[in-house]
């Protein structure tokens, strides 16, 4: 189905906002309904104490006459009230059918409107108005366009003390001791009021509980920080050129949006659905009776499950292969990769046929396998019964994706020379949604997992090397025989299970609730924390570091092996009834620090500054500098100025800042980090790893790549050293060094996969 343009109506104060996707488990048009209508009093007026997620269909149901939100009936008696039976008027959900895209069912003046809060601040969202105390005001009709909406009422502005917005001003002040000496070092209210050292002793002495009659203490003051409205009109353009001519008359001017750009209209994508039968093919893939297949007769997919094999007659060998199964295999691929080949090397030379046959398998597969509605997730059913290289890049799933193999009894021949150990199935950044039959099942040949989530069932059997970084799991994932698993950068809130395997992880996080359960087997640890709960079984054997347990680590009897973990509160439960020797001690860890800046219309903080955002660049940061995303913190998204050599602050075009660090306990890792980041710094316009962030920055921004223009400062590093460190950190450097190299070699084999 296709998707549908709609528009949530007759919504109540301060509710204008619609929806687009899932929230607090309701649907869109449920959201509307039951969370965004009207509370009606018995008089006809809406109880507009009743904002946004206070007030819904079941709470909408009886209040106070004194207008304010009192919950109950005797706090109302009790403030002069009187008690009175509410009505919930449901807000209307519109939808518009003659609109098929996003673009025209959220254009401007029509799919937008105008925003007001009704507290002085610098506002960019719903959310941000009301996390202020204030309400919102729609300004609809009044202004056509985002630059006019945003641009009526602003004002140049400054502070009394330096600051660089409104809201940083509102955090500042002067603090004075009862002298009335300003205090320097006391720049928070906090820090200047209610401590033991907050003031002063009359007989000189400096310490609130050591100050004892007859002498007398007088407390520190705090004097908020004022925010004034600068006289002189400034705007002329209402663009950025504006807010440089603000920002040029001192460090602690800014310029202050009350209004913003609100979202009127949602677009929701439409429901999935199977293909439609395929044309010549019969549903396991082999050319139906009567049919030439060769060509291009893989136009349609049946609906059903369907296999992909590489024996004539299928769909991959009549299409792609020809008979020369030569360039199927990941082999040329993965020097490319390992050789850190970039995409034109990779596909030029003397492998190009190579790539430009990889190039339309993947798109094939990509195209006309995994996503067969566009839309929405694949329902299909659908088995890779083949060998080589298979490449799926950003698959959703709702049915089931599998690789089985080829050349045993009951199977297809294996394609040309190949076995079906040789099968690679390369899965970049998959949606594995939550579902009945969604379910990703391999157990044959390699596997590569590169980011992405999981919420379904993910079940691995394969005896070949299994590596996953980056992904979320929320679903139940089950890892068996293979003697060469590693898991890297992997935060779990699932169930996550491994039976007789050689495992290492690297900066995994088992979150509260998750659960890890490592059976028979050997399993590595490095860098790991535990919130959760993790259960060795009998056969188990496991050694490494544990960077913090504040969950519970139960170790079963038979299992046995070596392990430390973090000290003081990072020593959390442990149950031991096994042979595990354990000891408790912390690591030195490095801090890596740097500062980006991406400048360009239309990169604004407000874009990047989101969940998703911050996980995507922090992705590409760590897929630059050969580490695990978990590594990658990104401390701060905001709109950025820089000093010019007059001395005045001046806003660059557009600009956001992005501070960031990394960090390792492995000192190779570290100066690797620190090597790539003084090199973006150096050549920012043309170092190929910072192109591939502003790959990302640019896509999160919603511009063109070559709109941004992107510097960066020098990195620094500190060296973080803990109390009681005597770890030998050899074997950690060495397997920490190699699961880095794959995590890095495999993000840009995506790069290689795509622009072949």
């Amino acid at each position: 189905m296709p998707g549908t343009c709609a528009e949530c109506t007759d919504t109540g104060s301060g509710k204008a906002y619609t929806r687009d996707s899932e929230e607090d488990g309701l649907q869109p048009q449920e959201y509307c309904e039951a969370r965004q209508g009207k509370c009606m009093r018995p008089d006809g007026t809406e109880q507009t104490a009743c904002t946004d997620g206070m007030c819904n269909v079941d709470t909408c149901t009886a209040g106070c006459s004194s207008g304010t939100w009192i919950s109950t009936e005797s706090d109302c008696t009790a403030n002069s009230g009187t008690w009175e039976t509410y009505t919930w008027e449901p807000a209307t959900w519109v939808t518009y059918n003659e609109v098929t895209t996003r673009s025209t069912c959220e254009a401007a003046g029509t799919g937008h409107f105008c925003s007001t809060c009704s507290k002085a601040g610098d506002y960019s969202t719903d959310e941000s108005c009301l996390d202020a105390g204030g309400t919102i005001t729609d300004l609809s009709g009044t202004y056509g366009t985002e630059n006019e909406c945003k641009w009526a009422n602003a004002k140049c502005q400054y502070c009394s003390v330096p600051a660089s917005s409104y809201g940083d001003c509102m955090n500042k002040g002067t603090c004075k001791d009862p002298s009335g000496s300003v205090k320097s070092d006391k720049n928070s209210q906090g820090a200047c009021t209610g401590c033991d050292d907050c003031g002063a002793c009359s007989d000189g002495g400096t310490s609130k509980s050591g100050c004892e009659s007859p002498a007398t203490w007088a407390d520190n003051t705090w004097e908020p920080a004022t925010v004034t409205n600068d006289a002189d009109p400034i705007f002329v353009s209402f663009s950025d050129a504006d807010e440089d001519t603000c920002r040029d008359k001192g460090d602690s001017y800014w310029v202050a949006k009350e209004n913003w750009w609100t979202k009127k209209r949602a677009f929701i994508p439409g429901t999935a659905i199977p293909g439609p039968p395929m044309v010549d093919y019969t549903v396991d893939g082999t050319c139906a009776t009567g049919k030439t297949c060769a060509g291009s007769c893989f136009e349609h997919l049946e609906g059903g499950e369907f296999s992909i094999r590489g024996i004539p007659g299928d769909l991959l060998y009549d299409n792609i292969m020809g008979g020369d199964s030569s360039y199927v295999s990941d082999e040329k691929f993965m020097t490319a990769v390992n050789a850190g080949a970039t995409a034109a090397e990779a596909s030029s030379g003397a492998d190009s046929s190579y790539f430009e046959a990889l190039k339309k398998w993947f798109i094939m597969v990509n195209s006309k396998v995994v996503d067969v509605n566009v839309s929405g997730a694949s329902k299909q059913g659908i088995t890779f019964e083949a060998s080589g290289l298979i490449p799926l890049m950003y698959p959703s799933n709702l049915g089931t994706i599998k690789a089985k193999p080829c050349g045993v009894t009951g199977a297809a021949a294996c394609p040309g020379t190949l076995k079906s150990t040789d099968q690679h199935l390369f899965i970049y950044k998959p949606v594995n949604l939550a579902g009945d039959n969604s379910l990703i099942d391999i157990d044959s040949g390699k596997v590569t997992v590169i980011g992405g989530s999981n919420s379904g069932e993910i079940d691995m059997s394969t005896t070949e090397d299994v590596k996953i970084s980056g992904i979320t799991n929320t679903g139940t994932v089950s890892i068996s025989n293979s003697q060469g698993v590693i898991i890297g950068g992997l935060p779990n809130s699932g169930a996550i299970t491994f039976t007789d395997t050689i495992t290492s992880f690297v900066d995994v996080v088992n979150e509260e609730a998750g659960t890890v359960t490592i059976n028979a087997g050997t399993y590595s640890t490095y860098n790991t924390v535990n919130k959760g709960t993790i259960t060795l079984k009998s056969g188990a054997k496991v050694g490494g570091h544990i960077k913090c347990n504040t969950g519970t680590i139960a170790i079963e009897k038979g299992a046995t092996g070596s392990i430390t973990i973090g000290a003081g509160d990072c020593q959390g439960t442990v149950t031991n009834a096994g042979e595990v020797a354990i000891t408790y001690e912390s690591k030195t860890e490095y801090v890596v620090s740097q500062s980006l800046t991406f400048g360009g219309t239309g990169v604004t903080a407000a874009k990047l500054d989101t969940t998703s955002g911050k996980k995507a660049i922090a992705e590409s940061i760590a897929s630059a500098l050969g580490v695990t995303s978990a590594s990658v913190d990104i401390i701060s998204i905001t709109d950025a100025s820089r000093r010019l050599a007059s001395g005045h602050s001046r806003r660059l075009s557009s600009s956001v800042q992005i501070d960031y660090t990394v960090t390792v306990t492995d000192p190779v890792a570290r100066d690797s980090a620190k090597t790539t980041m003084e090199a973006i710094a150096t050549a920012p316009a043309t170092n190929p790893e910072m192109d591939a962030i502003v790959e990302v920055v640019a896509l999160e921004a919603g511009i063109e790549v070559a709109a941004i223009t992107p510097t960066a400062e020098a990195p620094s590093v500190e060296t973080v050293e803990p109390v009681d460190n005597n770890l030998d950190g050899a074997a950690t450097a060495a397997k920490t060094s190699a699961v880095m190299a794959v995590v890095a070699g495999v993000a840009g084999a995506a790069i290689v996969i795509a622009a072949a």
